[in-house]
């Protein structure tokens, strides 16, 4: 019961989190402001190697342009915009690969699986992943890591098999 209420809870922040980032206003750089950023590939990897941090991403396909936002507590998200969408849409119809700084991203997964309903599952590379029924996210980490990685997609059988499928790594 408390897996479900932590799922439904996840959902809603990130529904939470998308409204506060377009609600919040502009700024010209982004970083750590919350304020949603577009770019192309090229883009998500510059910023990912001016972040300082790990940052995980599903890869540079599947998206006509991409959309950065980080949060001054380190969190960041990934979305991979199509359709036209520009940075900032409200709407939740878009992959989205978050990563958060946790300590120990396995054994935050590990103990979120304890409750009914979850069950972890490996993945490539070594990573274990939360998989919570009736979630649109799927909540992984890799040994070793102090991250948390949330594959989010409205679609719950796309985020996981984005999770299982190996795409999920840092931006290189």
């Amino acid at each position: 019961m408390w897996i479900r209420r932590g799922g439904a809870i996840a959902a809603a922040v990130v529904v939470v989190v998308i409204a506060y980032l377009l609600i919040s206003g502009g700024d010209d750089n982004g970083s750590g402001t919350g304020e949603p950023e577009s770019a192309d590939a090229t883009g998500i990897q510059q910023f990912a190697a001016d972040a300082g941090h790990p940052v995980y991403w599903a890869g540079p396909t599947g998206a006509e342009s991409f959309e950065w936002t980080e949060l001054a507590d380190g969190r960041v998200y990934i979305r991979y915009l199509t359709g036209g969408a520009a940075a900032g849409d409200p709407r939740p119809l878009y992959l989205t690969v978050a990563t958060y700084p946790v300590g120990d991203g396995v054994k935050a997964v590990k103990s979120a699986a304890k409750s009914a309903g979850n069950t972890t599952i490996q993945v490539p590379g070594g990573g274990t992943a939360l998989v919570s029924k009736g979630s649109t996210s799927v909540y992984l980490a890799y040994p070793g890591s102090e991250y948390q990685i949330e594959v989010f997609d409205p679609d719950p059988a796309r985020a996981r098999q984005v999770a299982k499928s190996g795409r999920i790594q840092p931006v290189s």
